[in-house]
């Protein structure tokens, strides 16, 4: 595993560097606090949260609500964009309909930063505004709240014939399922909102550093054909998550500026 950790390194630093160009010029990312002074902006590509942009007080700060990848403006993009808004208002819709008015469902994962292909996997998670720590186990009300069950869900889907419905009562419990008007598969789950955050996080570093979105595709699409991208396939040796894959990348160029 650890060979292998070096090898993907090795390949990031390749794949966005080029074989004539240096990856010392990977530009250093500063997390910084928002000024009282900065602008509102909401970003809908990703997850729906509300962003700060910023003001230029002596530092580069990315605009995330008012920036995209360079992917989203491609025609291409427009029609998958499109089918993706159409399954989150659908499934919004229904959520409602059968569980009230206080969920929300919001996009995540490589989908929202560049990463994922055409045909991966939308991944959603269902906002509990009542609850907006997220999801916590211990917490009587997740017990009490029948959306929380991702069995409830899974019956609601196939009530309303949605296609390939089927659950995992994992240590994040999903939903996975495929609608059947756009022929999109998604993975759902309940108020679990790190990824969310991780999300915004990941869509940052890709629009500070525009070579990196195709990198982590690259580099994921090696790993899936030398069998290293395969956490819990049944028969298959245990590997990495798209999820590590992603992280092993962005830090590998972190150290290789660092040097």
């Amino acid at each position: 595993m650890h060979k292998a950790a070096r090898l993907l390194q090795g390949v990031a630093r390749q794949s966005v560097a080029g074989p004539s160009r240096s990856p010392r010029h990977t530009p250093r990312i500063e997390i910084s606090r928002p000024h009282p002074q900065d602008s509102t902006a909401r970003d809908s590509t990703t997850t729906g949260h509300t962003h700060r942009t910023s003001s230029t007080r002596g530092r580069t700060r990315v605009p995330v609500g008012r920036t995209n990848l360079s992917y989203e403006k491609s025609p291409k993009y427009k029609d998958l964009r499109d089918a993706r808004t159409i399954t989150i208002k659908r499934l919004n819709e229904l959520i409602h309909t059968h569980f009230g008015h206080d969920y929300t469902v919001h996009p995540f994962g490589s989908t929202c930063y560049g990463a994922g292909r055409p045909e991966s996997d939308l991944d959603l998670c269902i906002f509990d505004d009542r609850m907006p720590l997220g999801f916590l186990p211990q917490s009587r009300r997740s017990a009490d709240l029948p959306i929380y069950d991702v069995k409830n869900i899974a019956d609601v889907l196939k009530m309303a014939k949605y296609e390939r419905v089927s659950f995992v009562r994992a240590t994040v419990p999903i939903v996975k399922f495929t609608d059947p008007e756009t022929g999109l598969s998604c993975d759902v789950n309940v108020n679990n909102r790190l990824g969310c955050y991780n999300t915004l996080l990941f869509r940052r570093y890709c629009l500070l550093f525009p070579p990196l979105a195709p990198a982590i595709r690259k580099i994921k699409s090696w790993a899936r054909h030398v069998g290293l991208n395969s956490p819990s396939t049944p028969g298959v040796p245990e590997s990495f998550s798209s999820y590590a894959l992603t992280l092993m990348v962005i830090a590998g160029l972190q150290v290789s500026r660092a040097r």
